[in-house]
């Protein structure tokens, strides 16, 4: 006797009518209240939106620093930090490279019991970020200049994938598992579509 639930794995301002969690009893976080998916808990999650400035990039960091009280693994945590600074970088210097200062580029983070999903959405005209990173996978070594930052996300994190949204976004997803969940409650965070 479950619940369906619709979640927003896209966007904070649409919703996916193709991703739902059927017929099992549901707690999320959602303004205030916990809900959940079997064993798997959303601990915490938060949307923090900014600009198109390098130096909004120490906001970020604070914000991010909330969710390190959480039961996380010191080195999960410190390699999702990382991922994070390199996808906002990347959002400023190359998605947002000729748009406005102004333009917004929104976080999500989203923690459970079992992993660490981070989704960054630019409003950049978006890129093969499959090429891109086999690319950099084959091309970028240690002393490159540039270039790294898809390859060092690819290495600290389970999945990283890069999707065009409807509301003509793009959204960078990280999810780093730091636990192994019943294979009853395994879920993508992410439909990947």
């Amino acid at each position: 006797m479950g619940r369906r639930i619709l979640i927003d794995v896209r966007s904070p301002h649409e919703k996916s009518e193709d991703f739902y969690l059927a017929c099992r009893p549901c707690r999320y976080y959602v303004e205030g209240a916990l809900f959940s998916v079997g064993s798997l808990e959303i601990l915490k999650t938060s949307l923090f939106q900014t600009r198109t400035d390098p130096d909004a990039l120490k906001g970020v960091l604070s914000w991010f620093d909330g969710f390190q009280s959480l039961p996380i693994p010191p080195e999960v945590w410190l390699q999702c930090q990382l991922a994070l600074i390199e996808g906002f970088t990347n959002a400023v210097r190359h998605a947002h490279r000729d748009l406005a200062r102004d333009t917004p580029i929104d976080i999500e983070v989203t923690v459970t019991t079992v992993a660490l999903d981070i989704k960054i959405w630019d409003c950049g005209p978006g890129f093969n970020f499959d090429a891109m990173l086999n690319r950099k996978l084959e091309t970028t070594t240690p002393d490159s200049e540039g270039g790294r930052g898809l390859k060092i996300m690819s290495r600290v994190a389970d999945t990283v994938t890069y999707r065009s949204s409807d509301d003509g976004r793009n959204c960078l997803y990280i999810c780093k598992q730091f636990a192994t969940s019943p294979p009853e409650t395994q879920t993508s965070w992410f439909s990947g579509r």
